[in-house]
């Protein structure tokens, strides 16, 4: 189940939505400008029938976008979210830093709706694939902090480390794995001898990402970090709107599958670079999930 609520961008960040629709109707563009959505849409999706998206993006086309609300929410830091009360995905363009539609570029459009469609469908994945997201958010932790906080050379022996308390959170936080066992579980995937932490691990709430990167400054793993330290390097890496992906399951999922969209700038292409091979599989196991 996804969090109702994300810690990175701020104190009770709604993660999802649960307001009726009449709610969501006073916010939303007027009719033209769903028609020009649509019809962009439409455009851009005839260029896109052989990637792996398509199929997903089609299905909204074929239905009208019904399952889709678009509005202006200057409030909302999110430009995508799901609405429990309705069923309905809701785009926000004002995330986006946009005032009209037709000033969104057509990829956008095109990857914003890929994003409804991963966020309306997964609600977890299988609990074998929990391995596999770990090791990709090990990737991306290890591709941003080896240098700055050395990582390299003479401390790579921190690096099990970093992968197992990522893993312990990402069993905890993502697949809802009980302390206890994910501190077991995460032994094996990390290959880490737990002996040698510095840090009693049932101290932290792993549920939650800032007590993760307490744990990671605590231990010694990333010596001197807090989260103000971790949430500045990771909107320099990601964009504020895509921090979130580190958080939560249902925004993982979908940025990653919005991370396939060669030149899209709703969420950064570069994402699948941290461990390409890794992240073809991750594809394939969301893609099962949705």
């Amino acid at each position: 189940m996804a969090k109702k609520t994300l810690e990175l961008l701020g104190k009770n960040t709604l993660n999802y939505f649960a307001f009726p629709q009449a709610t969501i109707d006073a916010y939303s563009v007027d009719q033209e400008d769903k028609e020009l959505f649509r019809n962009t849409l439409d455009l851009f999706s005839k260029k896109a029938k052989s990637h792996l998206s398509y199929q997903y993006v089609k299905q909204h086309l074929n239905t009208g976008l019904v399952d889709i609300d678009i509005v202006r929410i200057s409030k909302y830091p999110l430009p995508v979210a799901y609405n429990i009360s309705t069923k309905k995905s809701v785009i926000n363009i004002s995330a986006l830093g946009k005032r009209v539609i037709g000033s969104i570029e057509p990829r956008d459009i095109y990857t914003l709706v890929l994003y409804c469609h991963v966020a309306s469908r997964i609600s977890k994945l299988a609990l074998s694939d929990s391995d596999l997201v770990a090791q990709y958010l090990s990737a991306i932790h290890l591709k941003i902090f080896s240098k700055s906080y050395g990582l390299t050379g003479s401390y790579s022996r921190l690096i099990p480390e970093l992968r197992y308390l990522i893993t312990v959170f990402v069993l905890v936080s993502f697949f809802g794995f009980a302390p206890e066992l994910a501190f077991k579980r995460a032994v094996a995937v990390s290959r880490f001898d737990i002996s040698s932490l510095k840090i009693n691990l049932p101290d932290y709430d792993f549920s939650k990402i800032s007590q993760l990167v307490k744990a990671l400054g605590d231990a010694g793993t990333l010596p001197g970090i807090n989260l103000y330290k971790y949430i500045s390097l990771m909107i320099r890496n990601f964009g504020v709107t895509n921090i979130v992906l580190l958080e939560d399951l249902m925004r993982f999922c979908s940025c990653m599958m919005c991370a396939t969209i060669n030149g899209n700038t709703v969420v950064p292409p570069y994402i699948q670079s941290y461990n390409p091979k890794l992240f073809k599989n991750l594809i394939v196991a969301i893609q099962r999930g949705i």
